[in-house]
């Protein structure tokens, strides 16, 4: 979706400030899983990681730039970060901990 902003703004000027909102519905004891490489999934062993306590999340993120790229790097991490908060999880379960990703956000386990 940031993508098509930016578009929009190379193309007609959209100006910012911006808000990017990101919702999750139906969170309740969901488990996360799919996580970065070299993590557990929920229901093996090695992870205690429970459900969300909240019934659905919501947050808005203001910009008040053109997101390059690093920005929009600190974006997906950010936005990771506040999924994981939710779980309570400290861990960045969304960077991969093994392979050849290891400490970057692992997308092919993400975005299926």
């Amino acid at each position: 979706m940031l993508n098509v902003a930016i578009e929009l703004h190379g193309r007609v000027g959209l100006p910012a400030p911006w808000q990017l909102t990101v919702g999750l519905i139906a969170t309740k004891d969901a488990l996360l899983g799919n996580v970065g490489e070299g993590w557990a999934e929920p229901g093996s062993w090695n992870n205690s990681v429970g459900g969300c306590a909240d019934e659905n999340l919501l947050w808005h993120i203001e910009l008040d730039q053109v997101p390059d790229e690093d920005l929009r790097q600190g974006l997906a991490f950010a936005i990771g970060d506040r999924i994981e908060d939710a779980w309570g999880v400290s861990q960045r379960r969304y960077l991969a901990r093994q392979g050849e990703r290891v400490g970057k956000l692992d997308h092919r386990r993400i975005i299926n």
